[in-house]
């Protein structure tokens, strides 16, 4: 849908109004040291209430790894603020560790000053332990937004899944796929150039403790033998959310892992 031709333009009491509710339903939840932030236009004189979207961050407490039981909560609440007042909500999935060492913090630091004229809306103030880094190895800022898009789909997926199935899909598919690629971006940040024809899977090579089956398993599902498999799938939908979420938890698995083997400014 398109606002003004195919969906009525919200006023600026549904803009306040849907961050009121949000803020009201993750009060009423059990996620622990999550923090909400709202930043961007909405805060300044320039917003076009009716045209501009709302900006927002989630940052999680946990240590780069989101327990999955609340990401899948978070998701749930975000799909009914969405129901209640539909909004284009651009949100950000962060944790705090993430956020704290800065390399793969999605936001660079021509957003510091930025954050400084945010608010935090909901749970603990954490902006003030962001790191900004301008990303200057190679695959870095691809291996970030990647990231930060496979995390923003299991976040909309209940909303998807319930208002939109066709995009549903869609972005499962644009997950998977920056999933699998996931590796080679970690590798051109270790070794200076993506890692073609290494006959090993990278993934097993850098980091061996790392749980890869979702990699395989969707690796598998693209050989053209299975492609029937992988189009029986999307009809799957709690199938594509435990892919979904295994891919969310890989990525982060591997950057813990490169945190830990390069700690901050030794690579």
């Amino acid at each position: 849908m398109v606002l003004g031709y195919d969906k009525k333009r919200p006023s600026k009491a549904d803009y306040l109004g849907f961050i009121d509710y949000l803020v009201s339903e993750l009060k009423r939840s059990d996620i622990e040291e999550l923090s909400f932030i709202v930043h961007g236009s909405i805060l300044r004189d320039d917003c076009v209430f009716g045209e501009s979207d709302i900006d927002g961050l989630f940052i999680f407490g946990d240590d780069i790894i989101i327990e999955k039981e609340k990401f899948k909560e978070l998701s749930k609440i975000v799909a009914k603020a969405l129901e209640v007042y539909s909004h284009d909500f651009q949100v950000s999935v962060a944790d705090l560790a993430t956020m704290r060492d800065g390399r793969f913090n999605c936001f660079d630091p021509h957003f510091e000053q930025h954050f400084e004229n945010s608010q935090a809306c909901f749970g603990p103030d954490y902006r003030s332990q962001f790191r900004y880094e301008i990303a200057g190895l190679t695959g870095q800022s691809v291996f970030r937004w990647n990231l930060r898009n496979v995390r923003q789909s299991l976040l909309f997926s209940e909303y998807y899944q319930n208002t939109d199935y066709k995009k549903f899909v869609k972005k499962f598919r644009e997950a998977m796929q920056k999933t699998i690629a996931a590796p080679n971006s970690a590798g051109c940040m270790i070794e200076g150039s993506y890692p073609y024809g290494k006959s090993e899977p990278l993934e097993n090579r850098l980091f061996s403790q790392i749980d890869n089956s979702v990699v395989q398993e969707w690796r598998a599902l693209r050989k053209i033998e299975n492609l029937d498999k992988m189009s029986a799938l999307y009809c799957q939908p709690e199938m594509m959310l435990d892919y979904l979420t295994r891919a969310v938890t890989f990525f982060e698995e591997l950057i813990k892992a490169y945190i830990e083997e390069y700690p901050t400014g030794e690579n």
